[in-house]
């Protein structure tokens, strides 16, 4: 819900300029763009942070279970005998 509310406060603006009669075409590409910029900040690990300590707060305000993200295992390779350890770029489809 918060980061509905969040998302929808960087667009909405946006959505309604775009919706609008007179658009001036320039204006709408400046507003994708600092749209963008503000949506790709909230996906660094301190915004997100703040995120997730603020909606614990809220759950924990509003008498809410509190649930913890499933952490999951980072899944690695194996490297067998004879494997080489960098990906290997081939030219063609036929190569592979």
């Amino acid at each position: 819900m918060k980061l509905m509310k969040q998302m929808f406060a960087i667009t909405t603006p946006l959505s309604c300029y775009l919706q609008s009669k007179s658009i001036d075409f320039i204006q709408a590409c400046q507003l994708v763009d600092v749209a963008k910029i503000e949506l790709e900040k909230m996906r660094y690990t301190e915004k997100f942070q703040e995120l997730v300590e603020d909606t614990r707060l809220f759950a924990t305000e509003n008498n809410l279970e509190n649930y913890d993200f499933k952490e999951t295992r980072i899944r690695k390779r194996k490297i067998l005998a004879g494997d080489q350890t960098a990906d290997e770029q081939f030219d063609s489809a036929s190569e592979r």
